[in-house]
């Protein structure tokens, strides 16, 4: 590796910093100067190393297209910049030019295909990133076998097998926690009015149903809570449906998790499957892979949950009967192939995959 490379830099640009993914931007390329820059939010936890620049601020231009002020485009001449994939930021536009001014290499970090089935700016998209990305980095297997198979790259690309920092899962004994008379039903996630999560749908779905039959809680805050709480309170539901406000405390969220039998996402669903994979805990959700994250290519009906048809209420609520009835023999088996589903799904897996890009050929 000659000189002149150690020198050069690595420039990720992100508008947050999720929790989830410090551990990995702390220990990717340790052999190089990363810095990833980001907004300061109020809410996130602040890491006071020298990767992380909390310099950027962000500014909504129109609709869900936004602006990040404050990025440093003359220090990224001759060096490396990995973007968020997502055409609504707006700074993506004016770094596919000056990567000719500054002679700086372009890696795209993003989805193969957006998560609302949009055929025409999909190919926008592939057009834009074969034109102007050197490198593409994908999330899952799924989406580099589907590009590898269809051939859609001229550039050369990785996966990275997207997932949680699973070191943070807290262990418990299962069979100490399993007392349910009843089938636990468990939601974590933002309740949000856009996208959907489809909970007042499932929670409709419960008033119809036995009440000494199950208990479904609902840990989440967003636009949409008052409603859900509005809906809960309507149909006498206090004494089956809970609502905790968000949490990302894994010793709190864990004790929900293994008390319950599954793990109930009616809507766009992401990481929060691998999240309730680590748990053994089964998922049910719809089943158009195009109205989900890419994440969801790591599920598989009645293997380790159950799909209902995608915007068909009814077949929801035959899979919520279906797991009414399902026996604690087949409970344990779905428990078994959700933890078997996330096996190679680790945090230190995903650092060695970006560890492996030869970004000195790039």
């Amino acid at each position: 590796m000659t000189k002149s490379f150690h020198k050069k830099k690595i420039y990720i640009v992100q508008a947050r910093i999720p929790e989830y993914r410090v551990f990995f931007f702390k220990n990717i390329k340790k052999n190089f100067n990363v810095r990833i820059l980001s907004c300061k939010n109020k809410a996130d936890k602040i890491f006071k190393e020298k990767r992380f620049l909390y310099k950027l601020k962000l500014v909504n231009i129109f609709g869900n297209f936004i602006w990040l002020k404050n990025i440093p485009y003359k220090k990224l001449k001759n060096n490396y910049l990995i973007i968020n994939g997502n055409l609504r930021i707006l700074n993506n536009y004016l770094f596919f030019f000056l990567k000719y001014f500054f002679n700086f290499k372009l890696i795209w970090w993003g989805h193969l295909k957006s998560t609302r089935p949009a055929p025409f700016f999909d190919k926008i998209r592939l057009k834009i990133i074969n034109l102007f990305a050197d490198r593409m980095i994908l999330y899952t297997k799924k989406e580099f076998d589907e590009a590898k198979k269809n051939k859609l790259f001229k550039i050369k690309y990785n996966y990275l097998g997207n997932t949680i920092d699973q070191r943070k899962i807290v262990n418990i004994n299962r069979k100490k926690q399993i007392t349910n008379k009843k089938t636990r039903f468990l939601f974590v996630g933002r309740l949000r009015i856009k996208p959907s999560t489809l909970i007042e749908e499932a929670i409709k779905i419960f008033n119809k149903v036995d009440k000494n039959r199950y208990k479904f809680t609902i840990i989440g805050s967003g636009d949409a809570k008052q409603k859900i709480q509005d809906l809960i309170k309507s149909n006498n539901l206090s004494k089956n449906i809970e609502i905790i406000n968000s949490s990302y405390n894994e010793n709190f969220l864990s004790k929900y998790f293994y008390k319950s039998d599954f793990f109930l996402y009616p809507g766009y669903i992401g990481l929060s499957l691998v999240h309730a994979f680590y748990y053994s805990l089964p998922v049910i959700t719809h089943n158009n892979r195009y109205m989900h994250a890419p994440e969801f290519s790591y599920f598989k009906n009645n293997y380790n949950g159950y799909f209902y048809e995608h915007k068909n209420f009814k077949s929801l609520e035959k899979i919520i009967n279906k797991a009414l009835s399902t026996n604690k023999k087949k409970i344990n088996q779905l428990r078994r192939n959700s933890k078997k589903t996330i096996k190679n799904l680790t945090i230190e897996n995903m650092i060695n995959r970006f560890n492996k890009i030869d970004f000195e050929k790039i």
